[in-house]
């Protein structure tokens, strides 16, 4: 494509969030730059930044207790959002942000204020964020229920830092021991985590199903936090507090159109401390290292972008050190990779209602005379400043677009562009719910590729739009080692469940091969029905840079917005002078009307890199997934056994068997 046209995309485009990566360091064994990120939609209360520190000095000493003099909490960095008064206190984010945050601060979208860590990887594995409510901080109504809140922090840390799951279970209380005596589902003790001579290894709980029945603190003692030696002097200090404040965004496109990339240095001209870099480029450069001081120094965040497969293989590191985006587009003009990656550089603030959402984005070739057709669905959730973009790569198709009432958008209701090759329409207002369907036709001799990408925003900013997050569980990969892919479905912080996800996996030669990916709790899906959609890949073509894209859509399936699954104990009650009091009865959580509709999303999940893959056939390497969900069902005589079959390879095919 050629630089102008790139130039005329990306301002078209709206410009989506990093990719989560945690910021925390471990030093002299205090926990240094744990990040709390406050909800823009949170109204301005000083009494909410004052409890958020007192819960974490108060775990700060639960956590030495349990870790037996190991570790505390040392310094917190506070996002306060955009929308509070500004303070001459506050600094500057710099690489900090909403969506690389540690804990959020965020209303519910459905009731509840129980606390939760968003957990996808296996044991071990550290977790993605711990939500709390306003309400949990600010309420002291709920240390009835959850207990202390600083003791309510150390047992989520356990589950985001070191990948425990919870020895209590919501779903079954209670189990039938080998004794044959009903025993309780009991819960981790944050006075001293659970040891292997008291750790339960018969209770049907997620940490004896995913962690093969060690216990917590075996599991936490493999972590590399743990080679920290305990402290002989506890007298441990106060932990520190930063307050950090998002300012206007600043965003720097940086176009390498020499035959090396050795004007890069440009996006830094001025001051570049808390703004983003997109740096796009198709060419190598073996000097590229010797700016990775200025990028270290620059307190910016830098998203690369690699065009093509002659693209620096050292491109990505520039992101790493800056917690930037990795993206990559093939050559291929059908492929809408270019338009996807712009797409997903996104703002990082939190404030989800003011983020385009892709709702659909395709191209193909097209034959002369022949059309590109389809639909697209405008949920309830969205529709504010939503554009229709066509693309071509020679001459401009003829365009019809039909919205939900019947009337219709042709080539003189759109604006075309030729430098870009392009043609955009801005619907008035609110677009209307509904299917929009569209006509692409080549009118043209030879064939083409025509291609469509529409992007929308909130409908009302009290409800928040349905989004999905794909992402990997790493940059790099060796063959035969399978990637994970991930994808978050959600509405504000509910998972959206029972919708169909399918990720888009691209080599450099153009290739993509689809994977659908599942939420059934078997294979690399750790838990069911928590609205992360997942799946091994295996499907290695050749070495170099795939690309992943994740379409996601739910169209006459009775899809709802859920609970998060691992949340924090609910106590029935307390005692007090030696009375045992009863708390209220826990809360249901309901989830009448809260059916999603019919809708679409697409979103890029960034780039990795496979090397060491055979040049032949590619061998049979990959045994079935471990089976996690047996169950046995006693019938009067008969005994039924069923769980979820992961496949030959892996977690490839899927069913329930029954057996008698």
């Amino acid at each position: 494509m050629k630089i102008a046209g790139i130039l005329i995309l990306a301002s078209i485009l709206q410009l989506s969030q990093p990719a989560k990566d945690s910021l925390v360091k471990l030093v002299n064994n205090g926990y240094e730059d744990i990040v709390f990120a406050i909800n823009p939609k949170i109204p301005e209360n000083p009494k909410l930044i004052e409890n958020i520190k007192k819960m974490v000095a108060d775990g700060s000493t639960y956590l030495l207790q349990a870790t037996e003099n190991r570790l505390y909490f040392k310094s917190v960095k506070i996002l306060i959002p955009s929308t509070w008064t500004t303070n001459s206190t506050y600094s500057r984010p710099k690489t900090e942000s909403y969506d690389k945050a540690d804990i959020i601060i965020a209303d519910p979208f459905v009731k509840g204020d129980f606390p939760y860590t968003l957990q996808y990887g296996g044991c071990g594995e550290p977790g993605k964020y711990i939500h709390l409510t306003p309400n949990f901080i600010q309420n002291d109504r709920v240390l009835r229920i959850y207990g202390p809140r600083g003791r309510v922090l150390v047992h989520e840390w356990a589950h985001l830092r070191w990948g425990v799951f919870d020895e209590y279970n919501n779903d079954i209380p209670w189990y039938l021991s080998k004794q044959g005596k009903s025993e309780a589902t009991r819960e981790t003790n944050v006075h001293a985590f659970c040891k292997e001579d008291t750790h339960n290894k018969e209770a049907p709980n997620e940490q004896n199903r995913l962690c093969n029945h060690q216990s917590v603190w075996d599991v936490i003692m493999k972590s590399p936090d743990m080679k920290s030696a305990p402290l002989e002097n506890t007298n441990i200090p106060a932990p520190t507090f930063t307050l950090l404040q998002y300012k206007d965004r600043v965003v720097t496109l940086v176009l390498d159109v020499s035959g090396s990339m050795g004007g890069v240095n440009k996006g830094f001209d001025g001051s570049t401390y808390g703004t983003e870099i997109v740096l796009l480029t198709d060419g190598e450069d073996s000097g590229i290292s010797s700016c990775f001081i200025d990028v270290q120094n620059s307190g910016a965040v830098i998203h690369t972008l690699a065009l093509g497969n002659q693209a620096d293989k050292a491109l990505e590191e520039l992101a790493s050190m800056t917690g930037g985006l990795k993206l990559y587009s093939s050559d291929r003009v059908d492929a809408n990779g270019l338009i996807d990656s712009f797409s997903g550089i996104k703002s990082s603030s939190g404030d989800i209602q003011a983020q385009s959402i892709q709702i659909e984005s395709t191209a193909t070739t097209i034959e002369p005379n022949q059309c590109l057709t389809g639909k697209v669905t405008m949920d309830n959730s969205v529709g504010n400043e939503t554009f229709f973009l066509v693309t071509w790569n020679l001459l401009n198709p003829s365009i019809q677009l039909t919205d939900p009432s019947g009337k219709i958008y042709e080539n003189a209701q759109f604006v075309s562009d030729a430098a870009s090759k392009s043609a955009r329409l801005a619907v008035p207002g609110t677009a209307q719910p509904g299917d929009w369907p569209y006509k692409i036709c080549n009118t043209q001799s030879s064939a083409q590729v025509l291609g469509i990408t529409v992007n929308s925003r909130a409908a009302d900013p009290n409800v928040p739009p349905i989004t999905v997050e794909p992402f990997l569980n790493a940059d790099t990969n060796s063959f035969p080692t399978p990637m994970v892919v991930y994808a978050t479905v959600t509405q504000g912080v509910a998972p959206v469940l029972g919708v169909n996800v399918i990720a888009y996996i691209e080599a450099q030669d153009g290739t993509s091969t689809p994977l659908p990916l599942l939420d059934n709790g078997a294979g690399a899906d750790i838990i069911k029905n928590d609205g992360i959609y997942t799946r091994y890949f295996t499907g290695y073509k050749q070495n170099g840079r795939y690309n992943l894209k994740v379409r996601v859509e739910n169209y006459g399936k009775d899809s709802k917005a859920g609970i998060a699954k691992s949340r924090a104990l609910y106590l029935p009650g307390y005692v007090e002078n030696g009375t045992l009091i009863s708390n209220p009865p826990k809360p249901k959580n309901t989830f009448e009307n809260q059916n999603v509709g019919n809708f679409s999303r697409t979103s890029s999940g960034g780039a990795f890199v496979i090397t060491n893959v055979p040049s032949g056939p590619i061998p049979d390497t990959y045994s079935p997934s471990k089976i996690t969900d047996l169950n046995a069902i006693i019938e009067g005589q008969i005994v039924k056994l069923s769980w979820t079959a992961t496949g030959d390879d892996l977690d490839k095919g899927n069913g329930m068997i029954f057996l008698k």
